[in-house]
């Protein structure tokens, strides 16, 4: 859950509406969908005034937003952190799988077989990774960052 789905159940389970919410805030409706949607984040740092402000609307405790905030910021961080670290081992083990499936190759064709099932296996692996840590890079991007703007 990202901190915007967060802060929409918090709008939903008082029964508040979208338009009304952003309103009493003193934002735009687009604004808090953008937010509640993920493509507005909090990922340099919380906009604290804003926390206030939605604390107080949803009468939910401002610690508790500041501390939610930061703390699905930081799983982020260490995920993406962890996907870098994972790439170049898949890189490595690539290396190694290969070289299995050149000598597979002379082996057996049934070994061979197995080797590129292998292969394929790890391509698809490092695509994957590729892919999510593009997907959780961009949510913690400071480019795409402008939460703490208020732009309204």
């Amino acid at each position: 859950m990202h901190f915007g789905q967060y802060i929409r159940e918090l709008r939903q389970s008082k029964k508040i509406g979208l338009s009304d919410a952003a309103r009493t805030i003193g934002i735009s409706p687009q604004f808090l969908c953008d937010l509640e949607n993920g493509r507005r984040s909090f990922s340099r740092r919380p906009n604290l005034p804003l926390l206030q402000k939605i604390a107080d609307i949803y009468d939910h405790p401002y610690s508790s937003l500041v501390k939610n905030a930061t703390l699905i910021h930081r799983q982020r961080t260490f995920i993406v952190d962890l996907l870098k670290e994972l790439e170049p081992k898949a890189d490595s083990l690539e290396r190694i799988l290969l070289d299995v499936f050149i000598e597979a190759k002379s082996c057996s064709p049934e070994l061979e077989q197995l080797a590129s099932k292998a292969y394929a296996a790890l391509q698809d692996m490092k695509v994957s990774l590729l892919s999510t840590r593009r997907s959780y890079g961009n949510t913690i991007d400071p480019k795409r960052d402008d939460a703490d703007e208020n732009t309204d």
